[in-house]
């Protein structure tokens, strides 16, 4: 689940859609945490999804500890693709914020 005092908007259309805050959050703030809505899903699952689905799920999930894609309900599917993310995945079930946003 992704926190609540964050917005999605378009960065631009390059791009496309991005996560932005609409309150500062500080450094070590918990940011996003593994929610039981999140999909967890086999490769077998990714693999038989219609290809527009399967191209979704393949850009914006990330992949577990059991080596399971998993498919965030929320905004949480759009954060940190950046080569300087602002929050740091401490395992696979949250993110805090590694600076001041």
């Amino acid at each position: 689940m992704i926190h609540p005092d964050t917005e999605v908007k378009e960065v631009n259309a390059r791009v496309g859609l991005g996560v932005f805050v609409t309150r500062s959050i500080r450094q070590g703030e918990l940011v996003w945490v593994l929610d039981p809505l999140d999909r967890r899903l086999s490769m077998e699952e990714v693999a038989s999804l219609p290809p527009a689905l399967r191209e979704e799920v393949e850009r914006r999930c990330y992949i577990n500890g059991d080596g399971r894609p998993v498919f965030c309900w929320d905004a949480g599917r759009l954060t940190n693709h950046s080569c300087d993310p602002n929050t740091l995945a401490l395992g696979f079930s949250f993110e805090i914020a590694r600076r001041d946003i």
